[in-house]
C-alpha cells in the first residue's frame, strides 16, 4: 500500500507542478492569440472595404502576406498550447516506467524480500497507473484548454458586465 500511495502522490504532484509552471505560459499565449484574432478580423475588414483598390493595384500578395504573418503567429501559439495539454502524459509514462524499474531493482537488491511478491506488485502498480493516468491526463488537458482561452473568457465577461472573480 505504501508503494501505491507513493505512486498516486508522485503522479498527482507531477500534474500539479506542471500546471503551476505552465499556467502563465498558457495565459500569455491566450492573450497573444486573442490579439491576433482581433488583428486578423480588422485586416479582413479593411481588405474587404478596399477590395477594388487592392485588385487594381495588384497588391493581393502584400495583403495575403500580412494576414499569413498574423495567422502563423496565432497557429504556433495554439500548437504550443496543444503541446502543453498533451505532453504531461508522455512524461508521466516515462516516470512511471522508471519508478517500476526502481522498485524492481530495490526488490532484487534486497535479498531478504521474497522475489515472488515482486511480479504481482509491479503488475498491480502497472494496472493502477494504466487506469489512473488517462483520467488525470483528461483533467489536466481540460484545465489547460480552458486556461488557454482565458483572455477570451475575460473579454466575454467584461462585455456582459459579469463581476464575479475568475480564477
Amino acid at each position: 500500500t505504501k508503494i501505491a500511495f507513493s505512486a498516486i502522490l508522485i503522479i498527482c504532484s507531477t500534474y500539479v507542478l506542471i500546471a503551476y509552471f505552465s499556467k502563465n505560459r498558457l495565459l500569455n499565449n491566450s492573450k497573444v492569440i486573442s490579439q491576433s484574432i482581433n488583428l486578423q478580423v480588422k485586416q479582413i475588414q479593411e481588405d474587404l472595404n478596399s477590395i477594388k483598390e487592392i485588385i487594381i493595384s495588384d497588391s493581393q500578395d502584400i495583403h495575403l502576406k500580412k494576414f499569413a504573418k498574423l495567422d502563423i503567429r496565432m497557429r504556433k501559439l495554439q500548437a504550443d498550447n496543444g503541446f502543453i495539454q498533451i505532453s504531461p502524459k508522455y512524461c508521466l509514462e516515462a516516470i512511471g516506467l522508471i519508478f517500476i524499474c526502481l522498485v524492481a531493482i530495490i526488490f532484487v537488491a534486497n535479498k531478504s524480500s521474497n522475489s515472488a511478491d515482486l511480479l504481482p506488485l509491479l503488475g498491480a502498480f502497472g494496472l493502477a497507473s494504466q487506469r489512473l493516468l488517462p483520467c488525470l491526463q483528461q483533467i489536466f488537458s481540460a484545465w489547460a484548454g480552458i486556461r488557454s482561452y482565458r483572455s477570451e473568457i475575460l473579454k466575454i465577461r467584461l462585455n456582459f458586465n459579469i463581476n464575479e472573480k475568475l480564477e
